[in-house]
C-alpha cells in the first residue's frame, strides 16, 4: 500500500505539472470542448490506471 501511495503522490506532483504547463500553453482547459476532452482524457487515464491498479494491488493480497 505504501508504494501505491508513493507512486502516485510522486507521480501525481509530476502529472500536476505536465498538466499545469499543459494549460499554461493553451493544450488543455476548460473554455472549448477541444480542451475540454483532452482534459478528461488526461484525468480519465490517469484515474483509470491508479484503478486498475489498487484493484490488482488489493486483490493479490493474502
Amino acid at each position: 500500500m505504501h508504494a501505491f501511495l508513493y507512486q502516485y503522490l510522486v507521480g501525481g506532483a509530476v502529472f500536476g505539472l505536465g498538466v499545469f504547463l499543459a494549460w499554461r500553453a493553451g493544450e488543455v482547459g476548460l473554455s472549448t470542448p477541444r480542451k475540454r476532452r483532452r482534459l478528461g482524457i488526461l484525468l480519465g487515464g490517469l484515474s483509470f490506471f491508479a484503478l486498475l491498479q489498487g484493484i490488482l494491488q488489493w486483490s493479490g493480497r493474502n
